[in-house]
């Protein structure tokens, strides 16, 4: 819409979006006027109703019509006819533009009807016209449930991560936009749309989950009588697909629909498709990590299957299909932000959820203790007997063996060690976090704790802290690598309050590294670990492309 000295006037994109709906007397009266004007001053515009108006050539003789006093016959003959009509009207709209339609008369199937009006017993020429206007709309709603049935439409599932501009289509009556929530259901129907630092993600009922990338524009259906069914039309945009494998069964590929062609992707399939459309071409590209999708030209006469690691592409002026190899095969790299507690779970052994979001970036809070596995947790020395063992509700660290944990972290990190009351205050050990810029590592025996910072080409700096916990209570030791002033810093504290901190790499780029931790002299007893880190995005792509 374009503001202007007189009103709100709508542009000819908004016009065309609500031409057909404007022609079967869809539109609310506010944005029915607004069509009206605008297509009084669009010579355009005006052109293409007159093209889509030509299709119901049943309208151009009922003006020419007498009162009369309407039969059974005549009012199923006319229902029938306003049928016809209509589904010209539709078919001559574009896909994007008929799911469109399909889309409204969804949102608006949710709402249940009030009251019936008797028809008249005597129809004049005007009544003629808005009974068969009255028709045209009734034959677009044929399937919905009658008054005596109509129910609220079954919720697909979860808008479970939004992260910068996700808008909302159609979800309101006479609202084109309604802002997204997370946690909130979304229904048949419901279109979606992102800006350039948007992405959202869906996880879907029946399992799976649909991601949406930057720019993207796609319409959900659900076709309620076949469980399972899913269709999505997209005009623009990134969109990936993660469907669960049936356990029951077999269930109905779900399909996505371009200008461009379509895909039908298949149980337990991992792909992610890219539709670019200019103005006289639009390109379809599918790249699948795991599963298979089927991808056919629009009229269907070609279809090829595409299998992991591949990709393929067809378009509206090639429909070539040839099947290559995959250089990368990974999510994009806007994947890694709609990743979820549940994903994440997956791949690491101790308690892990989502402590806050950043684009490429995800910080995590992630606990070790008695309740969980160490397969995170990789012994430098492998033998009989190496391993870290519960004992009574403790880890026992044996001594001796440096345990390193497998995910890669980035700043600001915090690193916790929790000492057992039981373990002996004169046990010796050691703490690190090591990245190629250097080291910042933690050594504590029984007459201080020490923190030192490692830089490439320089000398070592530390500092020291002289007294330790109480004999026979819980100690704890926290390294924590944080921003401080115009820099970063590594800090120390301790449980009877004591803390150091120290300036660290300076104008260095930031660099993953990996943590680690050892039992110098006795076995180490340790309550918990806790590690509040920033994963690496690369590390993450890497393991959804062979975790999901």
């Amino acid at each position: 819409m374009e503001a202007t000295a007189k009103g709100t006037l709508m542009d000819c994109e908004a016009c065309g979006e609500l031409l057909a709906d404007f022609l079967l007397d869809e539109l609310p009266e506010s944005e029915a006027v607004l069509v009206h004007e605008h297509l009084l001053i669009c010579p355009a515009c005006m052109k293409a109703y007159r093209e889509l108006k030509g299709t119901g050539k049943a309208l151009e003789a009922v003006t020419s019509m007498q009162s009369v006093t309407p039969s059974d016959t005549f009012r199923e003959n006319l229902r029938e006819q306003a049928k016809i009509e209509s589904e010209k009207i539709v078919s001559k709209l574009s896909p994007d533009r008929r799911l469109r339609l399909e889309a409204r008369r969804e949102a608006r199937h949710s709402v249940r009807l009030s009251r019936r009006v008797a028809p008249p017993k005597v129809w004049s020429p005007g009544l003629l016209i808005l009974a068969l206007a009255a028709a045209l709309v009734l034959a677009l709603i044929l399937f919905w449930p009658t008054r005596d049935n109509l129910v609220q439409r079954t919720a697909l599932g979860t808008l479970s991560v939004a992260v910068g501009k996700v808008d909302q289509f159609y979800k309101k009556e006479k609202q084109t936009y309604t802002p997204v929530e997370e946690g909130k259901n979304f229904l048949p129907g419901d279109s979606f749309k992102t800006g350039d630092q948007g992405r959202a993600r869906f996880d879907v009922s029946d399992g799976g989950s649909i991601f949406i990338g930057p720019l993207t524009d796609v319409a959900f259906h659900f076709p309620q009588a076949v469980p399972g069914e899913c269709t999505m039309l997209i005009d623009s945009g990134e969109i990936g697909v993660l469907r669960a494998d049936a356990t029951t069964g077999s269930k109905p590929d779900w399909e996505l629909r371009s200008d461009a062609g379509s895909l039908l992707f298949a149980n337990a399939t991992h792909a992610y498709a890219h539709v670019v459309k200019h103005e006289k071409v639009c390109t379809l590209e599918v790249s699948v990590l795991a599963g298979c999708v089927h991808i056919q030209s629009r009229g269907g006469s070609k279809r090829e299957s595409i299998y992991a690691g591949q990709k393929a592409a067809i378009s509206t002026i090639d429909t070539t299909i040839a099947p290559v190899s995959l250089i990368d095969e990974r999510p994009p790299s806007w994947r890694v932000d709609l990743t979820t507690n549940a994903d994440l779970a997956a791949l690491f052994s101790g308690k892990i959820k989502i402590a806050s979001r950043q684009q490429g970036k995800i910080q995590v809070e992630i606990h070790y203790n008695h309740e969980t596995p160490f397969q995170d947790w990789n012994a430098e020395v492998q033998g009989q007997g190496v391993a870290l063992s519960v004992k009574e509700g403790r880890i026992v660290c044996p001594t001796g063996i440096r345990w390193k944990l497998a995910p890669q972290f980035v700043r600001p990190l915090t690193y916790e060690l929790k000492i057992n009351a039981d373990a002996r205050r004169d046990t010796t050990f050691a703490f690190a976090f090591k990245t190629p810029q250097g080291n910042v590592a933690v050594d504590v025996s029984r007459q201080a704790v020490e923190l030192s910072v490692e830089e490439v080409d320089k000398l070592r700096k530390y500092d020291k802290i002289f007294t330790r916990g109480q004999p026979n209570a819980p100690e704890s030791m926290l390294l924590q690598l944080k921003p401080e002033g115009s820099g970063q810093s590594a800090s120390l504290s301790t449980t009877n309050g004591k803390s150091k901190s120290i300036p660290i790499w300076k104008d260095k780029p930031e660099a993953a590294g990996e943590l680690w931790f050892q039992a110098l002299v006795e076995p180490l007893l340790l309550d918990e670990i806790v590690i509040t880190g920033t994963l690496s995005s690369d590390w993450i792509r890497e393991k959804l492309s062979g975790a999901q």
